[in-house]
């Protein structure tokens, strides 16, 4: 009887251990899951800006350009181009638009008088893909804005 016991005992006691560790193998696979999920590639490109400014004013210019990157007539040449719809598995182009607005954005640079130019996706092709559409989009509005501006006329000054 006492050797049916120990018998048992070690069973018992392997069976536990055999659990413990697949549970810690599981909980470990699935950090890494999340992590390699959460994982996103970055293409930056440092811009140049006319003047030094202030905390303040670099704020508020990141604020209106951001919103000048995340216009539609920039972004949406840019869901058919690269068939972003289909790429990402979504259902609309409202949903790409809205994936691809938070891909993109300005943020202060290193260096004073700089601002970088952030573009991001899981997909390490697609992120070098949106960065270079994005950053000619955006260069070309900012253009086109600058087109449509008034020219002070000759010899004017501040």
């Amino acid at each position: 009887m006492k050797g049916k016991g120990a018998l048992w005992l070690w069973i018992g006691v392997l069976v536990v251990f055999l659990a413990g560790t697949s549970f810690v193998a599981y909980k470990l696979y699935m950090r890494q899951k999340t992590r390699a999920e959460a994982q996103r590639w970055e293409m930056t490109s440092v811009m140049k800006i006319n003047r030094e400014l202030s905390s303040d004013e670099l704020e508020r210019y990141l604020l209106v350009e951001n919103e000048k990157l995340d216009r539609y007539e920039v972004l949406r040449p840019i869901v058919d181009e690269l068939d972003l719809v289909t790429f990402w598995n979504l259902s609309s182009v409202d949903e790409a638009l809205e994936k691809l607005k938070a891909s993109a954005e300005l943020r202060p640079g290193d260096e004073p008088g700089t601002i970088v130019f952030v573009a991001s996706d899981k997909d390490k092709e697609m992120t070098g893909k949106l960065g270079e559409a994005i950053g000619k989009a955006y260069k070309a509005a900012l253009l086109q804005e600058q087109l449509r501006m008034p020219t002070p006329p000759p010899g004017f000054q501040d």
